[in-house]
């Protein structure tokens, strides 16, 4: 392995068990979570297919794949955490902001992507 590879695996560990502490509801029972993880690995999924079948990808900073998976797993990772926290601080509306926007912005992606592959 790697070792940003390591590194990035650590520095996703420390954002989840970050959110988890104090907390009664652990990330594992949480429904968003389950919800922002599915539609970035569609996401992620859609872009791969694409990418196979000769498309490139718009986006020039992630554009590699060495880029392109711990960026959108770490903003999906840091979204949730700040969402938790702003959820634990009293701030319900800016954390279900968060969350929703995360979601919209993965699953157009994601519909972009199939359009794209489809229209191909």
């Amino acid at each position: 392995m790697r070792s940003s590879t390591l590194i990035f695996l650590a520095l996703a560990y420390s954002v989840v068990k970050a959110s988890a502490q104090d907390d009664t509801q652990r990330f594992y029972d949480d429904p968003w979570f389950y919800a922002m993880t599915a539609s970035m690995t569609a996401d992620l999924v859609t872009t791969e297919i694409g990418l196979s079948r000769g498309l490139n990808e718009g986006n020039v900073v992630v554009q590699r794949r060495a880029v392109r998976y711990p960026l959108r797993i770490g903003l999906t990772l840091l979204t949730y955490h700040y969402a938790r926290k702003a959820e634990r601080t009293g701030h319900p509306r800016w954390a279900n902001f968060l969350r929703t926007t995360s979601l919209t912005a993965n699953l157009y992606a994601t519909g972009w992507n199939v359009a794209v592959i489809v229209s191909r």
